[in-house]
């Protein structure tokens, strides 16, 4: 912290920042903020996604498709037609992917690198697996009925929530509790074991990624490359291990 303020405020403001002090926790709160946002965005992606489509009024239909996308790691892909997992084709260009991790590129947009921190390499791909564990948690609790969907017409007041065309708004409902929150102690875990994949992606492949994510973003930004792959070999056991195999 105290290396950004310097370089953010170097001649302007001298500041010694503390742990207990007033920037530390407003730093603190931004970030959890932040963190919070990809939970936020997957949320509400797939709200919207299932309030234009009929057919998911219905929550068993809902509880099937989600389960579907979670089989082989479907969601991730693009192009995912067909029951054969090596068809299919986009790995990490979902649009619910995208569409998540922009989020992330709007909340950052405008930030200001601090080289002292050098964390340009491994920064964006942190922010990935974020994204990619919001999307696998969203869909999970409502495979499990912890995200359930309140619709109600527009005439009977304003409401917050998606819209359909049919003039029904969706708000999406989470069972309270710690253990269905987005949180590093529920999900810490899976984001880890997806950064293996996701850091051992080319440069020249997550920067295509990063730029058809900023389409769905408000502002382009750009984001660094970085030459940092992964040497470790995966678990064989493991649900995400193979992933590895696309990389």
């Amino acid at each position: 912290m105290q290396e950004m303020w310097n370089h953010i405020y170097w001649g302007k403001i001298q500041h010694e920042i503390s742990r207990s002090g007033a920037v530390m926790k407003v730093a603190k709160q931004r970030l959890m903020e932040w963190r919070g946002g990809f939970g936020i965005a997957a949320c509400s992606i797939l709200t919207a996604f299932f309030a234009q489509d009929a057919d998911f009024s219905d929550t068993a239909a809902r509880e099937d498709f989600s389960r579907a996308m979670l089989k082989h790691n479907r969601f991730i892909f693009r192009d995912n037609s067909g029951l054969i997992s090596k068809d299919w084709t986009g790995m990490w260009r979902s649009p619910f992917i995208l569409q998540t991790f922009a989020s992330h590129l709007n909340f950052t947009f405008g930030c200001v690198e601090v080289p002292d921190l050098d964390t340009e390499s491994i920064s964006a791909w942190a922010a990935f697996a974020l994204t990619v564990t919001a999307v696998y948690c969203t869909l999970q609790l409502i495979v499990d009925g912890n995200i359930t969907f309140e619709v109600i017409q527009e005439s009977r007041g304003k409401r917050k929530g998606m819209k359909t065309d049919g003039s029904d708004i969706w708000t999406p409902v989470i069972t309270k509790g710690e253990q269905f929150a987005f949180s590093k102690p529920i999900w810490g875990h899976m984001t880890v074991k997806l950064m293996g994949p996701i850091v051992a992606l080319s440069n020249n492949v997550f920067t295509s990624i990063v730029a058809e994510a900023q389409q769905y973003a408000k502002h382009a930004k750009s984001v660094g490359n970085s030459g940092t792959t992964t040497s470790d070999a995966p678990d064989e056991d493991d649900v995400f291990a193979d992933l590895f195999a696309f990389c």
